[in-house]
């Protein structure tokens, strides 16, 4: 194979292994912001008590409501959470998929490179 071919082997995997950099690039940024993402739902009357006094509310229905807005926001904060780890887990296995692809491509552009040096035919 003549070293223009070899050259543009190199050149078409030098672009390919910038994209890849590229993706690995986006993909740790979105996994760092998510990381710091909170799940956290916080119930803003605290408890039964707080809507007792506040809003003179009172009685056993309203105790019981309470009380099912507490777990039902500490319910969807759980599965949020849930939800939050495994798409951090996705991504990092993605992002461990690309990094495996960027050696794969770094070694044959070192071949590749090697070989245009060996290569006496212009």
């Amino acid at each position: 194979m003549g070293r223009a071919a070899l050259q543009a082997q190199l050149h078409k995997l030098s672009k390919d292994f910038s994209t890849v950099t590229a993706n690995i690039l986006e993909l740790e940024s979105v996994k760092s912001t998510l990381s710091g993402v909170s799940t956290e739902i916080t119930y803003e009357l605290t408890d039964y008590d707080t809507v007792k006094t506040s809003y003179n509310l009172a009685g056993t229905s309203y105790e019981q409501e309470t009380s099912n807005e507490e777990k039902l926001l500490k319910d969807a904060s759980t599965k949020y959470e849930e939800h939050k780890t495994n798409t951090l887990s996705k991504l990092t296995i993605k992002i461990d998929e690309l990094k495996s692809e960027a050696a794969g491509l770094r070694f044959g552009m070192n071949a590749l490179s090697y070989e245009i040096a060996n290569t006496e035919e212009d």
